[in-house]
């Protein structure tokens, strides 16, 4: 009887021990944090592990609230205005170019949707491009989000000071795999975007 209460006691306290390394690890997970003990069978890339996040100790600010910021400003963006604009490789990308001339045409008609100071959505009027989102901050972008209208999901950049810190993917299937852009060619359309778009409007 005793040998059964002591075995009945050790698989106790590993049951308690497993329990809460799991605990910990989901906990740690789900706040974007390395894990101690294992990822549990989980798709799960630990900030110290993920070249999209930069760790430098030099950057004095938290991530997520960064993130955080950035939306709620967006959320608080004023009365947008909407009109049309034939799309250019310097607005868009190298996509654009591909794309007409894959199918031979010589221009692809777009919609700007803009506040004129903190935003600009570029909607191609064509469902084979996807719909690219600018946000910025004086002058500065701090995010850029492309919505992949074919396949669903999202892929949004997130910017300091013209450095990129940040990757966010939405999936709508775990499965699913984005190209990343290059940050540099992010930067040099979010300017074009910024000096032919929000710049035009406020002198008009």
């Amino acid at each position: 009887m005793k040998k059964l209460i002591t075995i009945l006691s050790i698989i106790l306290i590993l049951i308690l021990v497993v329990g809460s390394a799991y605990l910990v690890d989901m906990n740690a997970m789900n706040n974007n944090k390395p894990v101690i003990f294992s990822t549990w069978g989980y798709d799960y890339a630990p900030p110290e592990n993920n070249k999209d996040i930069n760790t430098n100790t030099e950057l004095e600010f938290d991530i997520q609230e960064y993130v955080k910021n950035i939306e709620e400003n967006i959320l608080k963006s004023k009365e947008s205005k909407t009109f049309d604009i034939t799309l250019t490789e310097e607005l868009y990308g190298k996509e654009l170019t591909e794309f007409m001339e894959a199918i031979e045409v010589d221009e692809v008609l777009g919609t700007i949707v803009t506040d004129e100071e903190s935003f600009v959505t570029i909607i191609p009027m064509t469902d084979f491009l996807d719909n690219q989102n600018y946000y910025f901050e004086e002058g500065k972008l701090v995010a850029y989000k492309e919505d992949f209208m074919g396949i669903g999901g999202s892929v949004t950049y997130y910017f300091k000071d013209n450095e990129l810190i940040y990757i966010d993917e939405t999936k709508i299937e775990e499965e699913m795999n984005f190209v990343n852009e290059d940050e540099e060619n992010i930067l040099k359309r979010a300017s074009t975007v910024y000096e032919q778009i929000v710049l035009r409007k406020r002198i008009n």
